[in-house]
């Protein structure tokens, strides 16, 4: 009986102002009932992050070196190659990264993936005087970091050791500074509800 009082609809334009109605309605009844964010908040993208492996590698004077001696908010991992321009410059970006942001901020760790005698990765490194360490290639690391199909990549590992980010490639310093931003914001977060 209470479909007997609506108006009867005829098929084709009608029909589409009505199904045009009522999908209206739908679409402001579900947007009016999501949550809100905080007003002037950025919306935070949603990051399943892979754990970062642990690993003991050795640097260019044979010294050991532990992922865990890396303690600051964000650390920056980049495998590449000495003789590799796009390494090259990605290298010069990653100092500079580290040296605006600080090393207690942001630690950049480079791993060679040059085999073989270490003369021409030492004689590069002294031309471009690097200050952050620069380790010798392991085929397991590369493997626990999920393998490499290019060089220069850099991984992007937050003060809880999750990978947020893989650039594969050359990254410029604006997709870096961004990442860094975010595990940064969120370590300041952290810290100020502890």
């Amino acid at each position: 009986m209470l479909f007997r009082s609506w108006p009867k609809i005829q098929y084709g334009w009608e029909m589409t102002r009505w199904f045009c109605l009522i999908l209206s309605v739908v679409v402001v009844l579900v947007v009016s009932v999501s949550p809100a964010a905080e007003p002037g908040a950025e919306p935070r993208p949603v990051i399943l992050a892979q754990r970062a492996p642990v690993f003991v590698l050795t640097d260019l004077a044979g010294r050991e070196v532990r992922s865990e001696d890396f303690a600051q908010p964000t650390l920056l991992v980049c495998f590449w190659v000495h003789s590799d321009a796009p390494s090259q410059r990605q290298v010069k970006i990653l100092e500079q990264i580290r040296n605006d942001y600080g090393s207690n901020r942001v630690q950049v760790i480079g791993i060679s993936l040059h085999t073989g005698d270490d003369t021409p990765v030492k004689d590069y490194l002294a031309s471009v005087k690097l200050t952050f360490p620069v380790l010798k290639y392991s085929g397991k690391v590369v493997t626990e970091f999920g393998g490499i199909t290019a060089v220069p990549t850099t991984f992007v590992v937050d003060r809880n050791r999750n990978i947020i980010r893989q650039h594969v490639g050359l990254v410029q310093t604006n997709a870096l500074r961004e990442d860094i931003d975010l595990t940064l914001r969120d370590y300041h977060e952290t810290e100020s509800t502890d």
